[in-house]
């Protein structure tokens, strides 16, 4: 009972806060080094988001540029699970086409 509760998602935000918060170990801290964040997203998120935590966690133990991840991050990976997903195979892009695109110009401020 209380386990589906959690996973609605209105709950399960806060929840996802609480356990990165519940594994600061430290008054001042505020990052978990990546071992623990790949044990706290199986753990917390893996039945949920089984693809993107398997392919998340398994980028974070073998890059070298992040050594541990911070509120902000966590709470991103959490946005990036809940949007629909588009089906990238479904995706057609045209690479060869030589195409110029300009941007518009920026928007300028009239002061009164």
């Amino acid at each position: 009972m209380h386990s589906q509760k959690v996973r609605m998602p209105q709950n399960f935000a806060d929840f996802y806060s609480f356990a990165f918060q519940y594994c600061l170990t430290e008054d001042e801290q505020k990052w978990i080094d990546v071992k623990c964040i790949c044990e706290l997203l199986d753990i917390v998120m893996g039945s949920q988001f089984p693809s993107q935590v398997a392919l998340f966690t398994k980028y974070l133990k073998i890059q070298n540029d992040y050594k541990v991840i911070n509120m902000d991050q966590w709470t991103s990976f959490l946005r990036f699970c809940s949007q629909p997903q588009q089906n990238l195979n479904t995706l057609s892009i045209d690479y060869s086409a030589n195409q110029t695109r300009t941007l518009p110009k920026p928007f300028e401020w009239t002061f009164f």
